[in-house]
């Protein structure tokens, strides 16, 4: 087996690897990856068989002054994306191969963030026994709270009811178009000045660019009262999984329960479509050493259980 480092000129055969993998996502397209190359030094790579067949990538980029590279920096997750012919055995070659040249490289650190097997088309967590057998070290593990739409009828709070019973006393009007993104994200910026001094993670330009490339995977759902937006949430679309990556509300939204109501037309519409899961998000600061109780308090209430997003470490000096 041989890696070699990312080049554009890969970009079909990454693109393709990607599409047809058991744990892959968009998020590992290039043209999601690429967005913010500006901000992240690449250091992908991809593994070819003795016989030249690909048998996994891995989007890497370096961190912290480029002392250390990580998988992925600039994403919730990462770590080997491979096809369903791949073995146990090759993905401890990978690992090995990946080591190794990131050594020559002078990289003294490599960070692995699994992608959560909720995103796996079928089971794929070869490298969390190669990451045990090189000794990686658990820095950080993130809770989420994810909802299995298999399970049939949501299990609701009784607070969660009684919030969705009284948002209809304000006949509000949900919508799925991007039309209503700069409003949105007007509110969303708002919100989060006010309740954390924070930004959100992308710019207005910067989703606007993402949803127009991935239309079918990054879906805006609003709540509207009198034509303005007064809740919402931004949902990336996965294969089995819809990923909520902003939920976000005003003051009135939140009294009358109209953001509650926005969350469960929306998971309900996603369990309908045969998605498996419906994932709010991490409800965790600091690497997971703080827990948001009245986050996790909110989610829970819809019936979502935790799902953890690790990051492991490998000293590489």
């Amino acid at each position: 087996m041989i890696c070699k480092p990312y080049t554009e000129d890969l970009q079909s055969l990454w693109d393709e690897t990607v599409r047809c993998s058991r744990n892959g996502t968009f998020l590992f397209q290039r043209n999601f990856m690429d967005y913010h190359k500006d901000r992240y030094k690449d250091e992908s790579l991809v593994f070819l068989s003795d016989k030249g067949k690909v048998v996994g990538v891995l989007p890497a980029c370096w961190i912290e002054n480029d002392t250390t590279i990580a998988s992925h920096g600039g994403l919730t997750y990462g770590g080997f994306i491979i096809p369903h012919h791949t073995s146990l055995a090759e993905v401890g070659e990978m690992l090995s191969l990946s080591l190794k040249h990131y050594r020559e490289l002078g990289a003294k650190c490599f960070y692995y963030k699994p992608t959560p097997y909720i995103y796996h088309s079928e089971p794929s967590e070869e490298a969390l026994y190669w990451l045990f057998r090189n000794d990686a070290q658990l820095v950080s593990r993130a809770a989420s709270q994810t909802i299995d739409l298999r399970q049939g009828e949501l299990q609701l709070s009784t607070l969660r009811k009684r919030k969705i019973k009284r948002s209809t006393t304000h006949t509000p009007a949900y919508s799925n178009s991007p039309q209503h993104l700069p409003a949105y994200w007007q509110l969303l910026t708002e919100v989060l000045k006010q309740e954390h001094d924070v930004k959100p993670v992308h710019t207005l330009e910067e989703i606007t660019l993402l949803q127009n490339k991935f239309p079918g995977n990054i879906k805006l759902y609003t709540c509207l009262v009198n034509e303005r937006v007064e809740a919402g949430v931004m949902i990336f679309e996965h294969e089995n999984t819809a990923h909520a990556q902003y939920i976000s509300a005003s003051r009135l939204s939140r009294e009358a329960g109209l953001l509650d109501a926005l969350l469960y037309e929306v998971i309900l519409s996603y369990q309908s479509k045969g998605f498996k899961y419906f994932d709010f998000g991490i409800s965790t600061e600091n690497g997971g050493r703080y827990l948001n109780t009245g986050l996790a308090f909110q989610k829970e209430g819809f019936g979502a259980r935790a799902v953890v997003y690790d990051t492991y470490s490998i000293k590489l000096t």
